[in-house]
């Protein structure tokens, strides 16, 4: 009995390990299930940072862009400035120079003013004196 018994036991024990075989079987198959699921997660965040790299990378071409547009603008306005600047300077050099003419001109005339009512004060003075307007000689 004892060769049946150890059969039997043998038996048992095959059985059991069977049992755990099947059982590990389907713990691994169901991490085998996790693992792709993780792989195919894997995947997508890939494709999904790719996608961000290259919105990345478009994002920097346009801010490159713009940063050599706003350099252009930056050096046009700042020669329209310079320019603006310049035409007030040469303005204001001709608005000066128009007034500095102009009250040359009025103190000349003032002079020349001067001059007449002093001359025709004379001639006035000489016409009395002389009393050559009241003779009605002329």
């Amino acid at each position: 009995m004892s060769v049946d018994g150890d059969i039997q036991v043998l038996k048992g024990e095959i059985a059991g390990l069977t049992r755990a075989v099947d059982q590990l079987g389907a713990q691994l198959g169901a991490k085998v299930d996790v693992i792709i699921a993780m792989q195919v997660q894997l995947g997508r965040l890939q494709e999904q940072s790719d996608q961000n790299r290259l919105s990345i990378d478009r994002a920097f071409v346009d801010i490159r862009s713009n940063e050599d547009l706003s350099e252009q603008t930056d050096s046009k306005l700042k020669g329209a400035m310079s320019f603006i600047r310049g035409a007030v300077c040469v303005g204001a050099l001709l608005f000066a120079f128009a007034q500095w003419y102009t009250l040359e001109r009025l103190d000349n005339i003032k002079s020349n003013t001067e001059a007449l009512v002093a001359i025709e004060r004379r001639l006035n003075w000489i016409e009395t004196e002389s009393g050559w307007y009241d003779r009605g000689e002329r």
